[in-house]
C-alpha cells in the first residue's frame, strides 16, 4: 500500500518525479552541472562532483521529468545530530521554478527521520544563500575566495 506522503516524495510538481541516484544518470548530471558554469560552479568541481557520482552515493537523488534529469541534489551526515545538503544543482532553464525547494523539501524531510538530527547544514556561494534564506537556513560565517578567486563560501545552517 502507497501512502500519500510515500507519493509525494516521488511524484512531485508538475509531474516531476524524484529517485534515487545510479551510474545511468551520470552524463547527464555532468551536463548539468556544465550548464551551471561558471556562474555558480567553476570548472575546477566538475572532478570532484564526477568523483563523488562515481562512488553512487546514498541519500543521493535526481529530479526528472519524462525521464529526463533537470535537477539533482542530496545529503550526508556530517555528526550523529547534523545533515548536510551536498551538490545541488537545478538545470539552468529551469531556476527559479520551484524545483530547487522541492529538491530541498525532500532532502530535510529525509533528514528529519533521524530523530537525533537537529541541524542541517549545507557550503554554498553569494550566488545561491538568497535562495536558502528562503527556506529559513542562515549565514553563520562567510569566508572569501573560497572555492575559487570571486567565488566566496556562505556556511548556512538551519536548526530544527
Amino acid at each position: 500500500m502507497i501512502f500519500i506522503a510515500d507519493f509525494c516524495q516521488v511524484f512531485c510538481r508538475f509531474g516531476s518525479m524524484i529517485v534515487d541516484y545510479n551510474s545511468g544518470y551520470l552524463n547527464a548530471l555532468l551536463g548539468l552541472f556544465d550548464g551551471n558554469i561558471p556562474e555558480y560552479f567553476d570548472p575546477t568541481e566538475k572532478a570532484p562532483f564526477k568523483s563523488f557520482l562515481e562512488k553512487e552515493p546514498a541519500h543521493y537523488f535526481v529530479l526528472l521529468d519524462n525521464n529526463k534529469a533537470f535537477g539533482a541534489g542530496g545529503y550526508a551526515y556530517e555528526s550523529d545530530t547534523e545533515g548536510r545538503i551536498i551538490w545541488l544543482l537545478i538545470d539552468r532553464n529551469k531556476h527559479g521554478k520551484g524545483f530547487g525547494k522541492q529538491l530541498m523539501n525532500h532532502f530535510e524531510s529525509e533528514i528529519k527521520k533521524n530523530d537525533a538530527v537537529n541541524l542541517i547544514s549545507l557550503m554554498t556561494s553569494q550566488h545561491t544563500d538568497k535562495f536558502y534564506e528562503k527556506l529559513n537556513y542562515r549565514t553563520t560565517r562567510t569566508e572569501n575566495d573560497y572555492w575559487v578567486k570571486g567565488m566566496h563560501l556562505y556556511y548556512m545552517e538551519k536548526q530544527f
